[in-house]
């Protein structure tokens, strides 16, 4: 394999990296569910609605934290937050 094989040549010599695809991430997370949400600067378990799904995170509604302490950061961000996709499991 060359290195001109792994670059898109331009016609008046530039060249060009070739751009990977972003995929969106298959997720089971719908709208509306209530989730148990492992959050960056809580200490423990959140429990969550969601509102809105992004490509990687979601939009939730904070409706109880597993740890008193972190009553006080749930009341700071206003009882909404962003969560990564992958630190979401459904509550049962």
């Amino acid at each position: 394999m060359r290195l001109q094989d792994t670059f898109v040549i331009h016609p008046e010599g530039r060249r060009f990296e070739i751009q990977p695809k972003v995929r969106p991430a298959k997720t089971k997370v719908k709208v509306g569910k209530i989730y148990n949400c492992a959050i960056e600067g809580f200490s423990g378990l959140v429990r969550a609605e969601c509102l809105k799904i992004y490509e990687k995170s979601a939009h939730v509604r904070i409706i109880v934290c597993h740890k008193e302490r972190d009553e006080w950061r749930q009341k700071v961000l206003g009882d909404q937050t962003v969560v990564k996709l992958k630190n979401m499991v459904l509550a049962r």
